[in-house]
């Protein structure tokens, strides 16, 4: 209750829940899925079957790795053994846009079911989540209670009656529903959420900076046209990246001191594949991996054979990297020399310091991470497309990074930063193709787009 005695909701989601939500989106494929075709899909799988917890992981799991299962465990907890309830909560982690999820909910389910599977996937999906939390779980039937009596007040209302009300109003008494946008989730410090009794609403989010959804570097003298920086100013939730010349010197330094500069990038990328001295079991395919200490051997090789050695600061530029682009679910140690390098990411992202135009540059990258990632070892689904994206986008914002010695939170500010944009522009890619979300993106199809 608050200080009148009525009752406010407040939700609460941290930077540790949007890093959870977009991991099982990406993860689990279905960023790159759309909300009819996947919930279509998973409808038909299930139809006509008895649906018992272990019905339903098995049935939904087939579809990704089993790390994901406790979140979809959670959903059946929440939400019973409802298939068409359920299905509509699974389409909440594609990378569609929100109306496209509100209108599969509608044609799908009544209005206050939808609102209510909206907030029960909001909850499973955060860190605050407990099964036994009973307050919880009323306060979010009684704000859906509240919702459709008093605003809504139809269970039959159709989507364009929903539309009318959320643009007039519904924005300011329901703000949550902006959290089906994977590009609202918070970047920094917690966002809290507050609806109260008399509609009023309370949006705070700290010294939060705005959603990273596109990258522009800021190239300072280096621009032809001029610095970008008047672009930030048009759109906030741009991802501005101040590219400046110690970035340019820092590339190229390194670039010369390992003589990769004048290697081109498919051998220096065949040579660091044949020392991953380690394999990583991911569902089907196996994926080569590095040590931390093995990266850095391998780039001091290069640097010996010009007779050369590496700076204390180019060493720390590469175990930034290495850190950065660490295999998903490891613990990380300080000064932790074991910790496993991704190789054909690695690989993807240090073609920038080698020889070669930018087209065979993202070819290799493209084959590189296809080979990582799909089974077809040629066409990249959205998780590939992602990693893609990403393993350049990583090398080129710890390059952009004002401190040679990146810290720990530094870096994994950087990392934010890389997987919001990474995520938003593969979502992008595969709506501007006209790509079914059930097939993969060929390279031909990226570079036509």
């Amino acid at each position: 209750p608050n200080s009148t005695g009525r009752l406010d909701m407040i939700i609460k989601v941290s930077v540790d829940d949007t890093r959870r939500v977009r991991e099982i989106s990406v993860g689990t494929g279905f960023v790159s899925r759309r909300p009819v075709e996947l919930g279509e899909e998973l409808i038909d799988l299930m139809k006509g079957t008895s649906l018992s917890k272990k019905k339903w992981l098995d049935q939904v799991g087939s579809k990704c790795e089993k790390r994901y299962d406790e979140f979809f465990e959670r959903l059946y907890d929440e939400i019973g053994n409802n298939v068409k309830e359920l299905t509509v909560a699974v389409t909440l982690n594609c990378g569609a846009r929100k109306s496209e999820k509100l209108a599969f909910g509608v044609e799908t389910i009544t209005l206050p079911r939808l609102l209510h599977i909206i907030l029960i996937w909001i909850w499973c999906s955060s860190s605050q989540y407990d099964i036994n939390d009973k307050n919880t779980r009323e306060a979010l039937g009684i704000e859906t209670m509240t919702l459709s009596q008093t605003v809504l007040s139809n269970d039959e209302a159709s989507f364009d009656d929903f539309g009318i009300w959320y643009n007039s109003k519904g924005f300011e008494r329901a703000p949550w529903l902006e959290l089906l946008d994977l590009g609202k989730w918070p970047q920094s410090n917690a966002t809290t959420i507050c609806t109260n009794a008399d509609n009023n609403v309370l949006l705070h989010q700290g010294n939060q900076k705005q959603n990273n959804y596109v990258v522009a570097f800021d190239l300072e003298a280096y621009a032809d046209d001029g610095p970008l920086g008047e672009i930030a100013t048009i759109d906030p939730g741009l991802l501005r990246v101040h590219f400046t010349s110690l970035a340019v010197s820092r590339l190229r330094s390194l670039s010369i001191a390992t003589g990769l500069f004048e290697i081109p990038a498919e051998k220096v990328a065949n040579a660091l594949l044949q020392a991953a001295k380690y394999s990583i079991e991911s569902g089907r395919i196996s994926r080569p991996a590095l040590s931390k200490a093995h990266v850095l051997d391998f780039f001091r090789s290069f640097a010996l054979k010009k007779d050369k050695s590496l700076s204390t600061d180019q060493e720390q530029l590469l175990s930034s990297i290495s850190y950065a682009l660490r295999v998903r679910g490891q613990a990380v140690e300080k000064e932790e020399q074991n910790l496993l390098v991704d190789a054909n990411q690695l690989a993807a992202g240090i073609t920038l310091f080698c020889d070669g135009s930018k087209s065979s540059k993202l070819a290799i990258a493209w084959d590189l991470v296809a080979n990582n990632t799909s089974k077809s070892k040629e066409r990249l689904n959205g998780r590939g497309l992602w990693c893609f994206i990403r393993s350049f986008l990583i090398v080129l914002l710890i390059l952009a990074a004002t401190t040679e010695n990146n810290d720990q939170q530094t870096l994994d500010t950087l990392l934010n930063d890389a997987d919001a944009a990474g995520l938003t522009l593969a979502s992008s890619v595969f709506e501007e193709t006209n790509i079914s979300s059930t097939a993969d993106l060929s390279f031909d199809d990226f570079a036509d787009w």
